[in-house]
């Protein structure tokens, strides 16, 4: 029900005579307005607003259509309302920018083609416990000091790379990696 009344009363709204001084048109059809109004303390204040074009209705209106220049003049970071000029090179630059994001885009796809296209698709994932078992057998390992095959490593305790204990005998700063 309230947004049937707030659909009327944004109806009627329309059609009353102007609510403040015009002091510009966007790109879109939006006026922009400002008008002196009495604030709850009795101080002259400066009311700066806009109304959407008749043809759009106020709940499919989106906020984000409006150019940054005429929200800077709305939230009152400008004094000046911008000019059709300024407004017009921001519109280049916005398209500018709008078509270089397309062209972005298209090679981001065309990028993502590519590599789907380079990357086997049916070859089987390794599985890395069996490589880890594998590199870890002493067979087939290559002495990397000496880089024969023939001759295996020294070997040493096995040490396990997973953890153990319990903690009872943890010392702050004296554990050190497997192999260092």
């Amino acid at each position: 029900m309230s947004s049937l009344i707030r659909r009327g009363l944004g109806l009627i709204s329309r059609f009353l005579p102007e609510p403040g001084i015009l002091v510009g048109v966007d790109r879109a059809g939006n006026k922009f307005y400002k008008r002196e109004e009495i604030n709850h303390k009795g101080e002259e204040v400066e009311r700066r607003f806009m109304k959407p074009p008749v043809h759009v209705d106020p709940e499919d209106f989106d906020l984000m259509g409006i150019g940054v220049e005429w929200h800077s003049w709305l939230g009152k970071n400008r004094d000046d309302p911008p000019t059709p000029e300024e407004s017009a090179e921001l519109e280049r630059q916005r398209e500018s920018v709008r078509e270089k994001v397309a062209i972005l885009a298209a090679e981001e796809a065309k990028r993502k083609v590519r590599a789907r296209a380079l990357k086997p698709q049916d070859a089987a994932t390794p599985d890395l416990g069996m490589l880890h078992l594998q590199m870890g057998s002493e067979e087939g390992r290559i002495n990397q000091h000496e880089g024969s095959a023939d001759k295996p490593k020294e070997s040493k305790p096995d040490q396990s790379i997973e953890p153990s204990g319990t903690g009872d005998t943890f010392t702050p700063g004296k554990w050190q990696p497997p192999g260092k």
